[in-house]
């Protein structure tokens, strides 16, 4: 499946807003936070090289937000992923980047 998803610090309230529109969706991209902890975010890095692995391990967690399935049109998936981005304020409060 394919979708949007948050990813929550539980230890300062802070969000991540991601999406995921390639062909192993969801799954496949919770496995790269998973194996690197910041799927490649700018925000995340600084984190992750601030705090380490074990930061990441204790205090986040992954919501899916909606889900759709794999031939969903990828450009509506970006365009809920703005949507949840700014509902949720993540690029001033979060740590999201655009």
């Amino acid at each position: 499946m394919t979708g949007g998803y948050c990813l929550t610090d539980t230890h300062t309230g802070k969000l991540y807003i991601g999406s995921a529109t390639g062909e192993e969706g969801v799954a496949q991209r919770w496995g790269n936070y998973l194996d690197c902890k910041h799927g490649g975010n700018k925000k995340l890095i600084a984190l992750y090289e601030q705090k380490g692995a074990e930061y990441f391990e204790k205090y986040f967690t992954y919501i899916l937000l909606e889900y759709f399935g794999l031939s969903y049109d990828p450009i509506k998936i970006l365009e809920r992923e703005q949507y949840w981005k700014k509902c949720l304020d993540t690029i001033r409060n979060g740590y999201n980047d655009n």
